[in-house]
């Protein structure tokens, strides 16, 4: 079908926290509204192409190991309204390339992480994205006979 998305969204737990804390820095309920299309368009775009130019492999924090289906990445992008550090936006996300997902693992400005959210934070998020990806492939629809 033309138009559909490569790859579906998975938005964790932590992406949704996240991303209702940069919501709150906008004031203006029109303000909130735009930054919300921008980024479910974000969003879109990165489903359809995974690997833009603006992204970039992610290293894994501590000893961490992931499945070769997936890949940790890095977009960088320009909060609109905001300036200065804060109006630089930071999406961290999984990429499963077997399931064909799009796992939202992080979303934050520069002004919140200069580089990045620490390690063990990173960690405990990546766990629950890997163990909800695992959840879900183990669904009663999606059971094998044995």
């Amino acid at each position: 079908m033309t138009g559909s998305p490569k790859f579906l969204r998975v938005p964790t737990r932590n992406f949704e926290r996240s991303l209702r804390r940069l919501i709150k820095r906008y004031k203006g309920s029109k303000e909130k509204q735009a930054f919300i299309v921008f980024i479910s368009q974000l969003v879109d775009e990165l489903c359809n192409e995974p690997h833009p130019s603006n992204s970039a492999f992610e290293p894994i924090p501590g000893k961490m190991v992931l499945s070769e289906e997936l890949e940790f990445r890095k977009l960088r992008f320009a909060i609109p309204g905001l300036r200065g550090a804060s109006g630089q936006g930071r999406l961290m996300y999984l990429i499963n390339s077997t399931q064909h997902k799009i796992i939202l693992v992080w979303i934050y400005s520069h002004e919140e992480f200069e580089g990045r959210p620490d390690d063990k934070s990173l960690k405990v998020s990546l766990q629950d994205a890997i163990a909800f990806l695992g959840e879900e492939a183990n669904s009663p629809t999606d059971v094998k006979e044995q």
